[in-house]
């Protein structure tokens, strides 16, 4: 529990920047074709933060006292920026400003949760790790529900949704970023106190090799990364490409559903209206019960369907899930009934965040985890950065005024990664 307090108060503060970016984007003037681009900090800084900080933490050991570690010290610098960049978005009045504090906080949540996820691999057995990550996952899912609630409640008890006095980010919306730097400082904070990673010569023999203590090679960092992509296991490479799709899926849905929900079912005609505001609170009472559903799935049922049938059948089953929760909400109006659509989506977001990770470590039979997990978040940035460059220029060209139809191309996006699955079986070595 203690691991696990880091990963809620950052799953709060990625909920927040999902749940309310696009808001705040197009509050501050941005146009709607232009969300994708103006998003382009969370696969960039991934790109470039994981792999590094991952193979930094796979070799370098920071000790201050009796605390430190490999992963350890990373988190906690990354919770500080984090804080601060949260803190900023929060009083943003320009878009500029926003843009900003959006990459520093992308980036910082980056530094964060690379090292956090080879912390679950260093310290947990093989034969725990699909139950370790579920719950994980689902905490993590727990955590989100409070920060895409977080606006809606507090609009509700008195904080008005509409624009604050002079402009800016929404009042609901400022106080919960406030409010969630907090959480950042006081959760990783928590598990900073509490975790002691093991020592290299601890972890080595808790994985039955001498690999983890792995130092990086000396030389140009960016062609010894080079080195360990061509290296990667035969069924790593398969799983990279189910990531693609599945994540080009995901980062269609972030920034469009603020857009196709109030658009689409709230009838709103501009950013700050009334039913603008309305459907935006909206967005975010339905990711919290998306993320309801994952956590329960995740907890409850996952790791069972996953023994039982399989880890790459499962996986394909929870992402056609996800395709008929996307076709749903490209005909439905009505916002009660969106919660449907969301329950399978959050079915299929569960075993995003816990099966692939599953395949990843039993690959890797616990070897340079932090060094294959930065790598394998590169195939996972990739999608974003296409769905940026490529999405705005389709929207333009063929739905302009219709964004509802993005999400009939997210469930072309997921079903092609339901099906590789079953085709490459990633989970075949």
């Amino acid at each position: 529990m203690a691991m696990a307090t880091a990963n809620f108060a950052t799953a709060i503060a990625f909920a927040l920047q999902q749940g309310n970016i696009a808001r705040i984007f197009e509050t501050l003037g941005a146009r709607m074709d232009d969300l994708p681009i103006l998003m382009i900090a969370g696969p960039v800084t991934g790109l470039i933060v994981q792999p590094i900080i991952g193979r930094l933490s796979d070799g370098i050991w920071v000790r201050i006292g009796d605390w430190g570690g490999r992963r350890l010290p990373w988190m906690a610098g990354g919770a500080i920026a984090s804080s601060l960049a949260l803190w900023g978005m929060a009083h943003a009045q320009v878009l500029w400003v926003a843009i900003a504090c959006f990459w520093l906080l992308d980036a910082a949540l980056n530094v964060v949760m690379e090292p956090f996820r080879a912390l679950v691999g260093d310290m947990v057995p093989a034969d725990q790790r699909a139950q370790g990550l579920s719950v994980n996952a689902a905490l993590g899912c727990l955590g989100a529900v409070g920060g895409f609630l977080a606006p809606y409640l507090l609009a509700h008890f008195g904080w008005n949704a509409g624009a604050a006095a002079g402009g800016g980010v929404p009042p609901s919306v400022r106080f919960a970023l406030m409010l969630s730097a907090g959480v950042m400082l006081l959760g990783t904070g928590y598990t900073l106190w509490r975790i002691r990673e093991y020592t290299p010569a601890q972890q080595a023999a808790f994985a039955g090799s001498d690999a983890v203590a792995h130092k990086p090679s000396p030389g140009n960092p960016l062609m010894a990364l080079w080195r360990d992509i061509v290296a990667m296991p035969p069924s790593l490479r398969r799983l990279t490409v189910v990531q693609f799709f599945s994540w080009f899926a995901l980062f269609i849905m972030w920034p469009f559903m603020t857009p196709v929900v109030t658009r689409h079912v709230f009838g709103a005609s501009r950013a700050g209206s009334a039913a603008y505001e309305a459907g935006a609170d909206w967005v975010g009472v339905l990711f919290a019960g998306f993320n309801v559903v994952a956590a329960l799935f995740g907890l409850l049922a996952l790791p069972r369907l996953a023994r039982g049938w399989g880890v790459a059948h499962t996986h394909a089953a929870c992402l056609g899930a996800g395709v008929c929760g996307f076709l749903l909400i490209v005909v439905l109006r009505d916002p009660v009934a969106l919660f449907v659509p969301f329950a399978l989506l959050g079915l299929a977001w569960a075993s995003m965040l816990t099966l692939p990770y599953v395949m990843l470590t039993d690959a890797l039979g616990g070897q340079r985890l932090g060094t294959y997990t930065g790598i394998f978040n590169i195939f996972v940035v990739l999608p974003q950065i296409a769905v940026a460059t490529v999405m705005g220029p389709v929207l333009r060209a063929w739905f302009p005024d219709q964004p509802v139809w993005t999400m009939a191309v997210a469930a072309a996006s997921l079903a092609a990664a339901a099906g590789l699955t079953l085709v490459l079986r990633p989970d075949r070595h």
